[in-house]
This record gives structure tokens, C-alpha cells and sequence, in this order.
């Protein structure tokens, strides 16, 4: 991000909460424009550059959640403040994509919380995410065919047919439907569908408890294996679960949790 785009977010209150919980080891983003249904303007794509970049070398944080203010989890570009990027239009589009790249590259398992709506741009986010909880008022729309752009945008011809399907994501991009989510929840595109936000929340913490549980090389090492196996053979699937594998009964903490399990389990057995 270059000089001028950072002074921009210096200046300004940042649209984005960062929070720490878990002491320290999660990491919770919350979108904070809810006047405008948490729509991106440039601000908010800045922060979320300069969080991503931080959580890119941070080990001591083991967790992000990403989530919305107010009533909506993001409605997309902030298209109010309508095009101010002429003659840069491509700039601004890997500025924007760029988001998703991160949230795939960092080292981190990434959960959204998702209430209300989550169109184009929020889409994005919740689809670029390893797990999407959601509440049964939020709904999803890859918006941008309306806008009268690609339907394919910020990464959603990528994942998207890979959460649901080819014949529900070619729906989704050339229509703009939205998907409500029961019907989320039916194509697994969410895990779980809750009756409010305290309870997404709750359940939401109980998932990420789960997750630190686990050792720290551990947990970036499937998010790591997940991400490679996505689109590789067998083969190479299998060769990257050895290596992580290997890795892991080489580290002293993964080592410490083995002999912890091993001693519990030998426990339940007398």
C-alpha cells in the first residue's frame, strides 16, 4: 500500500475494531460502518490491509473472527460515495482483491460471523474465510452483476463453486439471487445457522475454543494443507499431509501435547 493510501487511513478513525481475547491468541475484526451497513470505502479496505499485514508474522494470535456492527455483516462497496478512481480503476480493483489474497495467506484459521446481509464485497470476505457461522436473518448475493459488473469479482468465481457447486455458484454470479440461509446451511456454505447474535456469538467462541485447543503448528498446518489440497491430486495432497506431519512430531509442543493425550487416554483404560 503506498504512501498516499496510508496517510489516508492515518487520518482517520479506523472503520475496522480490532480486538483481543482468549489472552491474546484471537483476534476479532469487526467492520464498524453499521450506519451504512458496513459498506467498503476506501478507509475500511485500508484497514483491512494493514490488519492482515500485521496478523501475516504475528504467531502469538492464532485465530481471527471477522464480524459486522449493527445490523448488517457488510453490504459491499460503499457505492454512495460513487467512482472516484478514474484512470486507476485497475489499482483500486487489486487494492480491493487484495483483501482476499490475505485473509487466504495468513497463517491463521479465519471464522465470519455473519448477520443479515453479506453482499459483494462482504461476500467475499465470508467466502474467503475457512468457516462461516451465520444467524437465520443473513443472506448472501454476489451483487456485482446488478452493479452492472462481472459477477465474477474478489475471488468469488474461485470459491464459491467450491463451497456449493458449480450449478448453485453459475446461479448465484449470473443472477445476483440472494441465498438465504437455510439454503446456505442445505449447500454447505455455512456450518451452522443460529436464532440471534448473542447465539452466534456464543457458539461462535465455543468453535474457537475448540481450535486453540489444538497446538499452534498444528492449527496452521491444516489451515496450510486445507488450502493445498484444494486443487491438487491425491498425491500431492498426501505429500504435503507427510511433511506436515513430520513437522509437527519434531516440535517440542506438538511433542508435550501427544505424551499429555497419550497419558489421558492410558488413564480412561484402567
Amino acid at each position: 500500500i503506498n504512501a498516499e493510501y496510508m496517510g489516508i487511513l492515518s487520518s482517520m478513525t479506523s472503520p475496522l475494531k480490532a480486538q483481543d481475547t482468549h489472552n491474546g491468541q484471537v483476534r476479532w475484526l469487526t467492520m464498524d460502518r453499521p450506519a451504512v451497513l458496513n459498506a467498503f470505502d476506501r478507509g475500511l479496505i485500508l484497514a483491512f490491509h494493514e490488519e492482515l499485514d500485521k496478523l501475516m508474522y504475528d504467531v502469538s494470535v492464532r485465530v481471527v473472527v471477522i464480524s459486522g456492527a449493527g445490523r448488517a455483516f457488510s453490504s459491499g462497496a460503499d457505492v454512495s460515495q460513487g467512482w472516484d478512481n478514474k484512470g486507476s480503476e485497475f489499482q483500486y480493483q487489486q487494492l480491493f482483491s487484495g483483501i482476499m489474497v490475505k485473509l487466504r495467506r495468513i497463517p491463521q484459521p479465519v471464522v465470519s460471523l455473519v448477520q443479515g446481509a453479506a453482499a459483494g464485497a462482504g461476500f467475499s470476505i465470508a467466502l474467503c474465510s475457512d468457516i462461516r457461522l451465520c444467524t437465520r436473518d443473513a443472506k448472501f448475493a454476489a451483487s456485482f452483476l446488478k452493479l452492472g459488473l462481472s459477477g465474477c469479482e474478489l475471488g468469488a468465481s474461485y470459491y464459491l463453486q467450491r463451497c456449493v457447486g458449480r450449478s448453485i455458484a453459475s446461479e448465484l454470479l449470473l443472477t445476483g439471487r440472494w441465498l438465504e440461509s437455510e439454503r446456505a446451511l442445505q449447500h454447505g456454505l455455512v456450518s451452522a445457522v443460529y436464532g440471534d447474535v448473542e447465539t452466534l456469538r456464543a457458539e461462535g467462541t465455543k468453535m474457537i475454543e475448540d481450535m486453540l485447543a489444538a497446538t499452534p503448528l498444528g492449527l496452521q498446518l491444516t489451515k496450510s494443507g486445507l488450502e493445498a489440497a484444494a486443487d491438487g491430486s491425491i498425491e500431492n495432497a498426501i505429500a504435503i499431509e507427510d511433511r506436515n506431519q513430520t513437522i509437527c512430531l519434531k516440535d517440542d509442543v506438538c511433542q508435550q501435547h501427544i505424551r499429555t493425550y497419550m497419558s489421558r487416554f492410558a488413564r480412561s483404560r484402567m
